[in-house]
């Protein structure tokens, strides 16, 4: 390839002329490739986005499943002659005919941990839905965002019951 302004050999890849400065044909394929290069960046950026959505999304699911789990078990409560321990009306009817109450300090964390999952699993769910998305991520948000869905009704249903 030659300049065209001074006649000079250039190499195939010069953008640029060494002697002259003036531009050379390639300049339009620069162009190209760096467009090019800015759209796979772009989808990169997109798909980071959705992996990074739908760890936080799990993370608050997890974290909400896990106080969900101690709103339930009563952990540790003996239903026995304890100095340290006063012991309600409803402990000794809990323990008198088997029922289970839900304890409150646990079921409002979760309730506000499946929140944030929620909107997470719906950003990452909308993130998913996109064309240029891999199928197997595009299944994983939209699991995803059923969990949360479905622990969203198990939160309402743990308010409901408190």
């Amino acid at each position: 390839m030659f300049c065209r302004n001074c006649g000079k050999e250039l190499c195939e890849q010069a953008y640029v002329c060494p002697d002259c400065g003036c531009l050379v044909s390639n300049v339009t394929k620069a162009k190209e490739e760096t467009s090019v290069i800015a759209r796979v960046r772009d989808e990169m950026e997109k798909k980071s986005l959705l992996k990074i959505f739908l760890m936080i999304s799990f993370a608050f699911l997890c974290a909400a499943l896990m106080f969900a789990f101690f709103a339930v078990v009563d952990l540790g409560m003996d239903i026995n002659v304890d100095a340290h321990y006063s012991y309600s009306y409803k402990d000794i009817y809990a323990y008198a005919y088997g029922y289970t109450f839900l304890r409150t300090e646990y079921v409002i964390p979760a309730c506000i941990l499946t929140l944030l999952a929620l909107g997470t699993g719906i950003v990452s769910f909308v993130f998913g839905l996109k064309e240029e998305t891999k199928e197997s991520m595009k299944l994983i948000s939209i699991f995803n965002f059923m969990l949360c869905v479905a622990m969203t009704g198990i939160s309402i249903f743990m308010l409901c019951y408190i």
